[in-house]
């Protein structure tokens, strides 16, 4: 149920009969558990489907300048703690005309392709699925146990960059860990019976304070 609400908000799924309002495709991003990796390089990992896709979510709310796309996809392993990658494979990659220039030598492990999905932990997938809304600056956020993979920590992490990089992004996540709540404003309860309703986290907080006490 939960899964199948997102699909169908995100646009991926079409079955029954309803109607979403939501911001265009080009501001709609959808974190799945398990993220597809393709069968190429780093740097296509980070663009994907591709730069046409976000070119338009990527106007209008990319704020930061770099001097090259190298530099803006460095930053974006970094901000999601898959620097080591870089440092992995650019060493793979082998030596260049870099005159010792680190990012430089980090850059090339961009272009090295690879099977990912095979090489990376479902962790590191996650993250790297988050390196691509980084990249992709949409103003709609779709979790899907997007996080389930990581620990507590790096949870936190990823969401707090998501905002930081994403000033007024909008996240609506499904998961099972309580911790989710603490970065969001409003929670969604489906009922058994075909009903819902909608909860401001600040009360569902200040309930289950009481509940302890």
């Amino acid at each position: 149920g939960k899964s199948s609400l997102l699909r169908a908000i995100a646009g991926l799924w079409r079955a029954g009969k309803g109607s979403v309002v939501r911001p265009s495709n080009d501001e709609v991003f959808f974190l799945p558990q398990k993220p597809y990796c393709t069968l190429g390089s780093l740097r296509d990992q980070l663009k994907y489907p591709g730069e046409e896709k976000w070119r338009g979510s990527r106007q209008r709310r990319q704020t930061k300048n770099y001097a090259s796309e190298d530099e803006e996809l460095l930053a974006i392993l970094d901000a999601v703690k898959l620097t080591g990658l870089a440092e992995k494979w650019s060493k793979v990659a082998g030596s260049g005309s870099s005159g010792g220039d680190e990012k430089a030598e980090l850059a090339r492990a961009l272009d090295v392709v690879q099977d990912w999905s095979s090489i990376l932990s479902l962790g590191e997938q996650q993250r790297l699925a988050f390196g691509r809304l980084l990249y992709a600056h949409p103003s709609l956020a779709i979790l899907d146990e997007a996080t389930s993979a990581m620990d507590l920590e790096t949870e936190k992490t990823m969401y707090k960059v998501m905002e930081e990089w994403n000033s007024g992004i909008s996240v609506v996540s499904v998961g099972h860990r309580p911790s989710l709540k603490a970065f969001h404003d409003m929670m969604l309860r489906l009922k058994t019976n075909e009903g819902w309703e909608v909860k401001d986290m600040a009360l569902v907080k200040e309930t289950e304070k009481a509940t302890v006490l």
